[in-house]
């Protein structure tokens, strides 16, 4: 008999220590308490394996581009369209919204097979989504803590810095100025 993998729970505890959470165990028969880590502010899904689309790997490559030829001018953010998002992760998603109380965000952690990385996707608005690492998710919640404590809004929804940005296919790329000097001009005052 092959021994069953318990790989799911330590990306659980993994991800309410990320998180500043607490893992909910066995949350699929859990009476009070639904999501696999309990937090004051987010309700957390984790789905870890092989059910894991492979469309996540993909989102994550795009990150990384958007790393390598921006730099520091990229925020590490793909906002996504609900039409291309894989159904499986919108049913999962949907889910997730329906158990979760109305005062809370659900976050949807991912971590596909043989992947060292684990991936959020929360939604902005009806029809737009936002994904990117765990890690970089966590460093964006706490910095929004601090700003909060100053007054700082925040654009998407989810406590994280405002940048300036637009939509470019499904990756979030800060705006490019368009503006140049003007040599030939002169001032007339």
């Amino acid at each position: 008999m092959a021994k069953r993998s318990n790989n799911w729970k330590k990306v659980e505890y993994k991800v309410a220590k990320i998180l500043g959470g607490k893992r909910v165990p066995v949350s699929g028969r859990a009476e009070v308490i639904k999501g696999d880590v309990e937090h004051s502010k987010y309700f957390v899904e984790v789905k870890t394996g092989n059910q894991v689309p492979k469309k996540v790997l993909k989102w994550n490559r795009q990150i990384e581009i958007g790393h390598k030829i921006l730099k520091e001018d990229f925020d590490g953010i793909l906002k996504l369209n609900k039409k291309d998002i894989p159904k499986t992760i919108m049913d999962w998603f949907e889910k997730a919204e329906g158990e979760a109380p109305k005062e809370k965000i659900v976050l949807l952690i991912m971590k596909p097979k043989y992947c060292h990385d684990e991936y959020v996707l929360w939604k902005k608005d009806n029809n737009k989504f936002l994904f990117t690492t765990l890690t970089a998710f966590a460093s964006k919640f706490m910095e929004k803590s601090e700003q909060e404590e100053e007054g700082q809004s925040d654009e998407d929804g989810l406590k994280l810095p405002p940048k300036k940005s637009f939509f470019v296919g499904e990756c979030l790329i800060p705006e490019q100025t368009t503006e140049r000097p003007n040599s030939s001009s002169t001032d007339t005052d």
